[in-house]
């Protein structure tokens, strides 16, 4: 078990591009962005878009294992990030509607 531990590890805090190898490949329709651009959401960690586009589909924000998600200080942040995928899932189901 150790070693699993030593391997993801090392992928996933000892290599720059660990976390972006590891969502591709554990979802490969996915294109993962690491510290993308500032947008609407803020700055998070990664920004996962559709494969070949520039949708995107999740904000991934990095936190220390012990850290308390739910606490205030992570409140404004994460609304950020929710309420920019909220536009983007709005606009999604708009351009469903279109007939072509």
């Amino acid at each position: 078990m150790k070693l699993i531990e030593n391997l993801l590890k090392e992928m996933l805090v000892n290599t720059p591009t660990g976390p972006k190898i590891f969502l591709e490949e554990l979802c490969e329709n996915i294109d993962a962005t690491n510290e993308p651009k500032k947008s609407e959401g803020g700055n998070p960690d990664y920004q996962i878009t559709k494969k070949g586009t520039k949708l995107r589909v999740a904000f991934i924000e990095a936190k220390y294992i012990d850290k308390d998600l739910n606490h205030k200080e992570f409140y404004d942040q994460f609304n950020r990030y929710k309420k920019a995928l909220t536009k983007t899932h709005a606009l999604m189901k708009e351009i469903d509607k279109i007939k072509i």
